[in-house]
């Protein structure tokens, strides 16, 4: 696969790509030695348990591309939702303060007592 990629390549670029790829294949596996941890100090792999997958059916694939399109349609309401808000939220700082009451205190006929 990386022949048609590399061929155009200088060759002491493939010769060190080569060389340090079988250094660090051959240091993996020596390294999961038990021997070898042993002598280094290095700790035991720790083996997870496995999860199984989730039974039940199967989404097909013509399924998996309708959720996947009903999600970006999701997100790109969801920011549209989010600047609509931003918008009316910066309308509101420089709009006149809309009057929500009936009772006005400031424009009294007579004295408080």
């Amino acid at each position: 696969v990386l022949v048609p990629i590399t061929m155009n390549f200088a060759s002491a670029v493939s010769f060190y790509w080569l060389t340090t790829n079988l250094i660090s294949l051959v240091q993996a596996r020596i390294l999961k030695l038990p021997v070898c941890r042993k002598a280094l100090n290095i700790p035991q792999l720790i083996e997870h348990k496995k999860v199984e997958p989730p039974k039940g059916k199967k989404k097909g694939f013509r399924q998996s591309i309708s959720d996947t399109i009903d999600n970006f349609r999701a997100a790109g309401k969801q920011i549209d939702r989010r600047a609509y808000d931003d918008q009316l939220f910066r309308d509101a700082g420089k709009a006149k303060p809309v009057k929500t009451y009936s009772f006005d205190p400031t424009k009294l006929n007579r004295p408080l007592k």
